[in-house]
């Protein structure tokens, strides 16, 4: 990617600004971050991000079967599930 490990760990602990542009992308992508939830976090930044947000990120990059299987556990829940 072209960063050290100590701007990385900058970036990631916020002392350092995240490259912009291409670079961007990149640095995006080695995380497996989507462009469109970056940015929704930059513009509602806040000081911690919330459970929620991290499960938004982690759900494009779970197979078929694993969301599958995490929709039954959210279902139990929340006592939602139906009958088939």
């Amino acid at each position: 990617m072209g960063y050290s490990s100590s701007f990385v760990s900058q970036v990631e602990n916020g002392r350092a600004n995240p490259p912009q542009g291409e670079s961007l992308a990149k640095f995006l992508k080695t995380y497996g971050i989507e462009q469109r939830a970056y940015s929704r976090m930059v513009t509602e930044f806040k000081s911690e991000v919330s459970d929620l947000e991290i499960l938004e990120s982690l759900l494009p990059k779970l197979s078929p079967e694993a969301v599958k299987t995490l929709k039954l556990l959210a279902e139990q829940f929340v006592g939602t599930k139906k009958a088939k």
